[in-house]
């Protein structure tokens, strides 16, 4: 059994180009497949970084630019900033390719917290948008399996073909898979396309904390006969063994978000953490509140949810509980029914999963 790949239409509801927050994993594209490996962000042609002075940020836009999806990312993910790009009220993680010009422009924040680490990206208008990615047994194949699920984004108005595919390395660099499939992606919409591969010797390196062996990945998107982008991605096999409550002791609490390369350094350190919302100054018990609050909950959880070594959610600092705690919790349990998911402030009460 080599394996097979599903095409699942609209599995994600992706709105191209609306003004929301689409979540997803953090990330930069190349367009060169050495940068890729490296997987450095500041090896991308596509990412800027800003540099704030009173708010205020100067960025320049290549013409290159303009013809993508440009993104504004708060690598905190704190919700504690509003931004607008040349004066226009815009949103994290939504295209503002149609707020900018070739040349300078700028970038502004209002909000409390230190605004550093923000940058600019791009990815081209039929781009990956997201993926979840699993290693785990089948019985059926009597094997380890990778298990991903990529979302693919086409921003032109008329269906396009794409080729996407993978290739999968272990620890000591050896190739483990690889597979490429061809799909069309509806105009101004976006397919889920599955791949489930069987992946011998993996054994050899099951993902631990006094073993965290990572595979590393890159997904490569082919359009009109050329690549588009790179996107390397790491994963690891047997993670699910860590995840339950006996392993919450172990574990260090995020107390506030922290940048991509803190998390990277835990993960490849083997250090298991539980991820925690930022919710500070958020209502507990505030019902027209509560989709801000599960708003923070699904930005933590698409943000790190392929992480090797996050073995638990917290849903916040305790603020309190009620029924927007109540509403957090419900949702963090049917977006991830395996790991636990943890409320300091639940006071005894259901919510939590360390009572």
């Amino acid at each position: 059994m080599r394996g097979f790949v599903l095409i699942l239409v609209a599995l994600w509801a992706v709105s191209v180009g609306a003004q929301q927050t689409p979540y997803r994993g953090e990330f930069i594209s190349y367009d060169i497949r050495g940068e890729a490996d490296a997987g450095t962000m500041a090896g991308s042609k596509y990412y800027r970084e800003l540099k704030f002075e009173q708010g205020s940020a100067l960025v320049e836009i290549p013409a290159l630019w303009l013809d993508r999806d440009i993104y504004v990312r708060d690598p905190n993910y704190s919700g504690r900033f509003s931004l607008a790009v040349n004066g226009e009220k815009a949103d994290f993680e939504a295209s503002v390719t149609h707020l900018l010009k070739e040349g300078d422009n700028l970038i502004t924040l209002e909000g409390d917290g230190v605004s550093k680490g923000f940058f600019v990206w791009s990815q081209p208008r039929i781009h990956i948008h997201d993926w979840v990615v699993s290693g785990h047994y089948d019985e059926y194949v009597r094997d380890n399996v990778v298990d991903l699920e990529v979302v693919v984004v086409n921003g032109f108005n008329m269906p396009e073909k794409v080729t996407l595919g993978y290739d999968i390395y272990d620890p000591t660099g050896a190739l483990k898979d690889y597979f490429a499939v061809e799909a069309e992606i509806p105009g101004r919409g976006a397919d889920t396309i599955r791949f489930y591969n069987k992946v011998m010797g993996t054994q050899r390196f099951q993902y631990t904390s006094k073993n965290p062996a990572l595979y590393r990945g890159v997904m490569t998107l082919r359009h009109n006969g050329r690549v588009e982008e790179y996107v390397p991605f790491r994963m690891g096999f047997g993670v699910a063994a860590l995840w339950g409550p006996e392993a919450l002791p172990k574990a260090v609490y995020i107390t506030e978000s922290q940048p991509k390369s803190v998390y990277d350094k835990y993960e490849r350190e083997g250090t298991l953490i539980v991820d925690q919302a930022a919710i500070e100054g958020l209502p507990p018990n505030d019902p027209a509140m509560v989709s801000e609050v599960v708003d923070r909950q699904a930005v933590m959880f698409y943000r790190n949810r392929n992480r090797a070594n996050v073995v638990g959610w917290s849903l916040g600092t305790p603020i309190g509980n009620g029924y927007n705690m109540y509403k957090a919790y419900q949702w963090m349990k049917r977006a991830d029914s395996l790991r636990p998911v943890i409320y300091r402030g639940a006071d005894g009460q259901w919510n939590t999963d360390d009572r």
